[in-house]
């Protein structure tokens, strides 16, 4: 047999040590968890579940540095979202307002930092899309 561990010649990748490179087309089946980032150097084909589920919110909550990135809001009354006090610079959240009420949720800082320069933002509009990105304090609206 050529290929395996028993052959003179060996075809197989040790996944568990640091590699140079790995050459040529490879497929990852199955759940595949990368830490510490991606980096590519040609084109890279992502597909699958790469966001998970949406968090759908109704009530006063205080969001942590790990939650959901896409939030949706719905609610029968008024309520406050309250960002994270300083979370890595790049954390960004998409707020989607997805009942047609006149309740508006509210959009607040956590700690010192601003939202634009503001300690909070309203979300008027149904099917309205905010999308804040952090960086250094601030709360930047895409």
């Amino acid at each position: 047999a050529n290929g395996g561990t028993g052959s003179a010649t060996q075809n197989f990748v040790d996944l568990s040590t640091n590699q140079a490179s790995i050459a040529g087309n490879k497929t990852l089946t199955g759940a595949t968890t990368l830490s510490g980032g991606l980096t590519s150097s040609g084109g890279t084909t992502l597909g699958g579940n790469l966001i998970s589920t949406p968090t759908v919110l109704s009530s006063a909550t205080t969001l942590s540095g790990t939650s959901n990135n896409i939030i949706y809001l719905n609610a029968s009354t008024a309520f406050t979202v309250t960002l994270p006090i300083t979370p890595t610079n790049g954390t960004t959240y998409r707020f989607i307002k997805t009942n047609t009420t006149t309740t508006v949720p509210t959009l607040a800082r956590g700690g010192s930092d601003t939202i634009m320069g503001a300690t909070s933002h309203v979300i008027y509009s149904a099917n309205r899309i905010v999308t804040l990105t952090y960086n250094s304090g601030v709360w930047y609206q895409d």
